[in-house]
């Protein structure tokens, strides 16, 4: 298969980086900006994205469309996306990006397929990617994955993994059920160690007996509280993941529970380019403790909708 242009959606953190690397290959790469936000129409200038501004026209012109966007606008994103490909009669590959359990990528993927389009699951592991540099595995499963696997020649890490649609979003949900969880799990005991006021008896203690794990959660912290009302829908989904194996949901509805709490913070709500708070490990279990106590953490809608 030879694709000449993919498209995007949408040019988040994420899509963007994506959308840079594919357009430094020499694809020409499209999204639609229609109601984005000024950051995003920013971002995909940055990376040489093309605004062909709506569903229909990206359909028309791209022959790949990766789907890059929060778990919780998968579906209805693709409910458009599937009426466009009726009404152009057009033959495209909707590759589902995101983060979302394997039931949802089965219901997902039977409303694309019923459109004509060429359904491909893939779950991305890893960070953004770097124009030049190493990227993120974009592991893909179903019977039309070889047709994303072209975009290895684009500079994208595609792994084709055996099995049906699903395989590869499990394997993302488990994934993200350790790094993710793990680092909201972390952010909680430090954010209640520091306002129990033991927290730097804490910290001390990691550092002696904990040196990789302190380590670890100080590399993941502070770069999380503008991008964590993303994770809300990602935790739900990792415990639909858990209840399907017959395990309980209610650690991840916990972390869920957690990034609301996060995400209706003052941390949450700065922007990436522009932070000023929280940017060491330190810094956001002292902002996070003091919201804690404070009389808007107990009524922020956000933050009751966990409890």
């Amino acid at each position: 298969m030879t694709v000449e242009t993919v498209a995007v959606v949408s040019a988040g953190d994420m899509g963007h980086a994506v959308g840079a690397v594919l357009a430094n290959s020499g694809l020409e790469v499209i999204t639609a900006l229609d109601g984005r936000s000024r950051r995003t129409v920013e971002l995909a200038a940055k990376a040489g994205m093309v605004d062909v501004g709506d569903a229909d026209t990206l359909v028309a012109r791209a022959g790949i469309l990766l789907s890059i966007i929060p778990p919780d606008q998968a579906v209805g994103f693709a409910d458009r996306i599937s009426a466009a490909v009726i009404s152009a009669g057009a033959d495209l590959v909707f590759v589902d990006c995101n983060a979302i359990s394997p039931d949802t990528t089965g219901k997902l993927g039977a409303i694309v397929t019923a459109s004509g389009a060429r359904f491909v699951d893939a779950g991305i592991v890893g960070g953004p990617p770097k124009v030049g540099g190493k990227g993120p595995r974009f592991y893909a499963s179903g019977e039309h994955a070889d047709a994303f696997a072209v975009l290895a020649d684009h500079g994208l890490d595609v792994r084709v993994i055996d099995g049906a649609v699903g395989q590869a979003s499990a394997l993302k949900m488990c994934y993200a059920a350790i790094t993710k969880g793990a680092a909201l799990l972390g952010t909680g005991a430090l954010v209640t160690a520091g306002v129990m006021g033991v927290g730097d008896l804490l910290l001390a203690e990691l550092r002696s007996s904990q040196a990789a794990m302190l380590g670890w959660l100080e590399g993941r912290m502070p770069s999380m509280p503008p991008k964590v009302y993303r994770w809300v829908g990602e935790m739900e989904e990792i415990a639909a993941t858990y209840e399907a194996a017959g395990l309980t949901p209610d650690f991840h509805l916990g972390a869920a529970a957690m990034c609301r709490f996060i995400e209706s913070s003052p941390l949450g709500k700065e922007v990436p380019e522009k932070r000023t708070m929280g940017t060491t490990l330190e810094g956001v279990i002292e902002h996070l403790a003091e919201f804690a106590t404070a009389p808007e953490a107990r009524r922020s809608p956000a933050a009751a909708k966990g409890r």
